[in-house]
């Protein structure tokens, strides 16, 4: 796919001088020798998001995280596996304030200083 190129100081577009579109993962072309319009960049800066978001959720579908109310708290569940139906493990607050985790067929528990430790304890294991 090519675009065409943008003149500054004419503020014309020439049909005849094309340039590619870099991609968000070859940015190897320096904006100085293809320069966009501002709208342009705007969108090209959206796509890259756009495709940043879709890797992040991709990396992030194989587990989900569910917490249900428990006499002392909230309990929370760890899901994971193809299809996300096998417990991986469970962690909470306890009243000092510390995460306490504990992956699912051990009796080893781990207390960690934010939720996303205890998870990633869980997931490690």
């Amino acid at each position: 796919m090519t675009f065409t190129a943008f003149d500054a100081q004419a503020e014309t577009s020439s049909p005849s001088a094309s340039c590619p579109l870099p991609s968000a993962f070859d940015s190897l072309l320096p904006s100085a020798l293809c320069p966009l319009p501002s709208s342009d960049a705007q969108a090209i800066a959206q796509l890259e998001f756009a495709i940043h978001l879709t890797q992040q959720s991709e990396n992030t579908a194989y587990y989900e995280i569910d917490s249900t109310d428990d006499i002392f708290g909230k309990l929370y569940r760890v899901w994971g596996g193809e299809k996300g139906i096998n417990l991986l493990g469970t962690f909470y607050q306890n009243l000092d304030g510390f995460w306490v985790s504990q992956p699912c067929n051990t009796s080893a528990r781990g207390s960690w200083a934010t939720d996303t430790q205890a998870v990633n304890a869980i997931l490690a294991t």
